[in-house]
């Protein structure tokens, strides 16, 4: 089925940047299932994707004109913080210039040679998922607080850890722990 000017899930690219047409909407962030943690779903601190998509076809003396899409999403998501292990809402933001062309190989050639990033045209585009797929972009590798305000620390300590924790300080001290444990009335090893 060809897509539409007006319907972010079955958009036709070429018709809307020919248009120089706008869209603009919120998505609740739960039908976004890649973006969306499931232990975390429940949190209060995330918020819907707002987002705005403007078509623009760019005309080239000698050149085929160029389908363009600027697009500009905004969403605060919910992770866990790697260093305290506690809930982090991240806020994350999309100003992107996509630029498209006929073929996954052309779209592979031209990416990274100018601004914006280049994708293939195809029939219809569901905008919903490009906006999804730029966001989990703007993650994090490492999600965590710019300071956190309670420390992950173990709770129950197996036995022999204060042994573990002298040799973060120093390893040696550690090792010399270990041997005074293991030596005999004479100091020598058994």
């Amino acid at each position: 089925m060809k897509g539409n000017t007006t319907d972010p899930n079955r958009l036709d690219m070429v018709t809307f940047a020919a248009k120089a047409c706008h869209l603009q909407g919120r998505i609740k962030q739960g039908a976004l299932a890649r973006l969306v943690e499931p232990a975390l779903a429940s949190v209060d601190e995330a918020t819907d994707v707002l987002w705005s998509a403007r078509g623009e076809r760019l005309q080239r003396a000698g050149r085929p004109d160029e389908v363009w899409l600027h697009l500009h999403a905004t969403a605060q998501v919910v992770r866990v913080c790697q260093r305290c292990l506690q809930t982090v809402a991240l806020p994350l933001e999309v100003d992107q210039r996509i630029r498209f062309v006929k073929g996954e190989a052309l779209a592979a050639r031209l990416d990274g040679e100018g601004e914006g990033d280049v994708l293939a045209l195809s029939a219809s585009l569901d905008l919903h998922e490009l906006i999804e797929d730029e966001l989990l972009l703007q993650l994090p590798v490492v999600p965590k607080h710019d300071e956190c305000r309670h420390p992950a620390a173990m709770q129950d300590k197996p036995e022999g850890m204060d042994a573990v924790d002298s040799a973060a300080a120093s390893p040696f001290a550690a090792l010399a722990s270990l041997k005074g444990r293991d030596s005999g009335p004479s100091g020598g090893s058994r």
